[in-house]
């Protein structure tokens, strides 16, 4: 027979052992932690705008059980407007609201929001959305949204 004060510590046990012992909240065995080159496409169909992201970004989890991803960026996001003409944007910035949670990602590098996946099965990769909120010279603000990726650098 159980007790009521030993069925309380059973379930607290119980509930441990099933939460494993990964600090980050990850779904992934291997740590995000590192350096990963981005690209991606997007496009604003109002404008007619289409543009391509390249950069890197380095990520940090950090423990504790709160699945926050830091780090910093550096990217350019070369577009083609619906005149013909070109305008770039680079920068680089920190990773702010970054969320590890299972295999779920999301972070923000100044005028782009990310979301993505980080699968166990592809830990050298990471798949998602984004979109972002961009002031250009000749057109003035414009809100692409677009695909990208993220390899880790070996």
């Amino acid at each position: 027979m159980i007790r009521q004060g030993q069925r309380s510590f059973l379930l607290v046990v119980l509930f441990a052992a099933a939460c494993g012992d990964n600090p980050t909240g990850s779904g992934v065995d291997q740590p995000i932690d590192g350096t990963w080159t981005l690209s991606g496409v997007y496009s604003e169909f109002d404008l007619l705008v289409q543009c391509r992201l390249s950069g890197e970004v380095r990520f940090q989890a950090v423990g504790g059980g709160v699945n926050t991803v830091t780090g910093s960026g550096d990217w350019m996001l070369d577009c083609l407007l619906n005149d013909g003409s070109r305008e770039s944007i680079s920068g680089s910035a920190a990773v702010t609201l970054g969320r590890l949670t299972g295999e779920d990602l999301s972070f923000d590098i100044t005028e782009c929001g990310f979301s993505g996946t980080y699968r166990s099965s592809s830990p050298s990769r990471i798949e998602g959305h984004s979109a972002c909120n961009i002031a250009f010279t000749q057109t003035g603000f414009v809100a692409p949204i677009g695909s990208w990726q993220a390899d880790r650098v070996q």
